[in-house]
């Protein structure tokens, strides 16, 4: 009995189930699905490598133009431009250092102060934002702050001689006219330039030693000859050691080019 079982299932003949006009209907959307599903995420694939691409020279172009509008003194277009860049993308640390410049070239001293802390978290080892942001705190008279970002971006390049300049202006306003001194010294001897000629005479002036003075504020003139603050001050450090005709002589000539 089994045998004549298996024998009657297996003779028995297949019953096929029968197709509907509904199930082809079906199956046509679900590979008309699966096609635009490929070709949407091949679109967003391709959209996101396009944006990868682009977006570098989108906000180099951003910070560029930014770059030339603070030069230009056009503080408030440049501002413009660096959030242009920061939006286009975010971890842009030189857009928000120069961002804090214009910020505060616009006396937005609060607003400079968080760029240049955006510019540090970015770049923990670049001493240019600790100067940057140094300077923002000395103009909120926040001397503790402003002498840590000195200490910090000298420790980082002891051969910056913007850092040495200004950790000198923070002692010479704490009243440390001699230590200041010691800073503006090094400053010079990495950058002889005007400004740190000028904060060294100013220093040595403020010391008394008005001859050294004099020869600071004489190299200051020799590199801008054009310009009057140096000469009414070698004009004061004349007059101090005891030397009124040639003090008398800047003078006039200072007055001369501030067109009085």
């Amino acid at each position: 009995m089994p045998e004549n079982t298996q024998s009657e299932k297996a003779s028995a003949p297949v019953v096929l189930i029968p197709v509907t006009a509904e199930d082809v209907r079906r199956h046509k959307i679900r590979s008309i699905l699966m096609i635009l599903s490929a070709l949407v995420l091949a679109a967003l694939a391709l959209g996101w490598i396009y944006k990868r691409t682009t977006d570098p020279i989108r906000a180099q172009a951003s910070f560029d133009a930014g770059t030339r509008l603070l030069q230009a003194l056009r503080y408030q277009e440049a501002i413009l431009s660096f959030t242009q860049a920061l939006d286009i993308q975010p971890a842009f640390a030189e857009a928000y250092r120069m961002r804090g410049r214009a910020y505060f070239e616009e006396t937005e001293l609060d607003r400079s102060i968080d760029d240049f802390t955006a510019a540090i978290e970015l770049r923990p080892s670049d001493p240019q934002a600790l100067v940057d942001r140094a300077a923002a705190y000395l103009a909120q008279k926040d001397f503790v702050a402003a002498m840590a970002d000195c200490d910090h971006a000298i420790s980082i390049d002891s051969n910056l001689a913007r850092a040495f300049n200004l950790r000198g202006t923070i002692r010479r306003a704490q009243g440390d006219a001699r230590a200041a001194l010691a800073d503006f010294d090094r400053a010079v001897a990495l950058a002889p330039d005007l400004g740190n000629y000028f904060q060294r005479g100013a220093t040595y002036k403020m010391l008394g030693e008005y001859r050294n003075a004099i020869a600071d504020f004489t190299e200051v003139i020799g590199i801008r000859p054009d310009n009057s603050p140096p000469y009414f001050a070698r004009a004061d450090a004349l007059r101090s050691a005891g030397e009124r005709k040639r003090a008398r002589a800047d003078l006039i000539q200072g007055r001369t080019l501030e067109g009085r």
